[in-house]
């Protein structure tokens, strides 16, 4: 089964590629795949979302699968973001991949928890763009908060997210920030997470909006 499609030319020959995402039918069992066709139909290349999680901390098995992704044009070349989500658990695989190859850049980031908003911002006024994202870690405090995370890109090895989960080393966050819990998350035993993330008109650089709201 295919989701979301798009066409671009990658290589400026004036001939545009084919990107799309091919989920399987059972998602406990198989991976999601994303393919970059050239105008004949031939396979330029193709990502597979990881088959399972074998974090050193926990085996959780089974599949990720493909839950948003975008390409995007940047001065260092065309990159697609990937977003893959665990079937049926928690993390999240960020990866940035080469749009011409389809070559990782960088290692993946494993978050615990699902991400829903991203955001292109040069937060530090070092005339480079990194990516924030915004969802929830889950597991968390509770039943999870509301989380930011903020990347530098490429996605560069380091160490391990201050929260980190897993057990495994893997590119070190800027910024990782749980956002407080609302009376209400508490009364209705639920959640929150990143609804929204925006850039501030006007604003200094790093300054961005996040709101946040009460469900998983």
């Amino acid at each position: 089964e295919s989701g979301k499609a798009l066409l671009h030319d990658v290589d400026d020959d004036g001939v545009v590629e084919v990107f799309f995402e091919a989920m399987p039918r059972d998602s406990m069992a198989e991976a999601s795949t994303l393919y970059c066709l050239d105008a004949d139909g031939e396979v330029r290349w193709q990502r597979r979302s990881a088959d399972r999680f074998d974090g050193t901390a926990h085996d959780l098995g089974h599949s990720f699968m493909l839950r948003k992704w975008e390409l995007m044009q940047r001065d260092d070349g065309d990159q697609v973001l990937a977003l893959a989500g665990h079937t049926p658990r928690y993390p999240m695989e960020v990866a940035l991949l080469d749009a011409a190859t389809g070559e990782p850049l960088g290692e993946p980031y494993h978050h615990p928890g699902h991400f829903y908003r991203w955001l292109w911002q040069d937060v530090d006024g070092d005339g480079e763009t990194e990516l924030i994202l915004g969802g929830i870690n889950n597991p968390g405090p509770g039943i999870g908060r509301a989380a930011i995370v903020i990347l530098d890109v490429p996605f560069e090895a380091g160490g391990s997210a201050p929260s980190d989960f897993f057990g495994e080393p893997g590119p070190l966050p800027l910024a990782y920030v749980l956002l407080p819990r609302m009376e209400v998350n508490e009364a209705l035993r639920l959640g929150s997470r990143v609804q929204t993330l925006s850039a501030v008109s006007g604003g200094e650089p790093g300054e961005f909006l996040a709101t946040a709201s009460v469900g998983g």
